[in-house]
């Protein structure tokens, strides 16, 4: 077993057992469990921040993906971390619809 790798499963089970408000607070939990699982396993990271920021787009670009792929929505992930003394931050693109996110890495951002 990894190291770490035990707080991290305590971690996600402490989040998803705490209470949600409205869905799209627990939509929010949702994607950012999600993107979190997908940093890199580094000895010493260490999550500070992590937040959701809405994907502008139009109108016609929403209509477009809800037909090509059902109901789902989008949002920015964006998790703060820090590792030997630098500041990093991940930025992800969530999908999600009622059920399941996925987390596509757009890289690193800072």
């Amino acid at each position: 077993m990894r190291p770490g790798i035990s707080s991290f499963a305590i971690i996600i089970f402490a989040v998803a057992t705490t209470s949600c408000g409205p869905s799209s607070d627990a939509n929010d939990k949702l994607c950012i469990l999600t993107a979190t699982r997908k940093l890199p396993f580094i000895q010493d990271l260490t999550v500070t921040v992590s937040r959701t920021k809405p994907v502008p787009l139009t109108e016609d670009q929403k209509l477009k993906l809800n037909k090509q792929y059902g109901e789902m929505d989008e949002k920015y992930v964006e998790i703060d971390v820090r590792v030997s003394g630098q500041d990093s931050t991940f930025k992800f693109l969530c999908t999600f619809d009622k059920t399941a996110a996925m987390a596509t890495s757009l890289g690193v951002v800072r």
